[in-house]
């Protein structure tokens, strides 16, 4: 599988699951930075989760496993919106 579809699969399951738990789209990015929010993005063969902030990228976690990186961004956009 190319990278462009494991990002791409994964961010519609990250789609799924947070409209299911009620997280609106606002707080959370995947695939692209965007501001002020927490993102999920490939870089590579890394995920990388960050939050954007006026274009300055905190890393919140790295991983190169899907599973890993998944469940980490759910909990993590799950706990930032609650």
């Amino acid at each position: 599988m190319t990278d462009a579809a494991r990002q791409t699969a994964l961010c519609s399951r990250v789609r799924t699951e947070l409209a299911q738990r009620g997280v609106p789209e606002r707080y959370w990015a995947c695939g692209h930075y965007d501001d002020d929010r927490c993102c999920l993005l490939l870089d590579g063969h890394m995920w990388r989760l960050v939050h954007a902030e006026r274009s300055v990228f905190d890393v919140y976690r790295e991983t190169y496993d899907d599973e890993v990186a998944f469940h980490s961004f759910i909990d993590w956009v799950s706990s930032v919106y609650a």
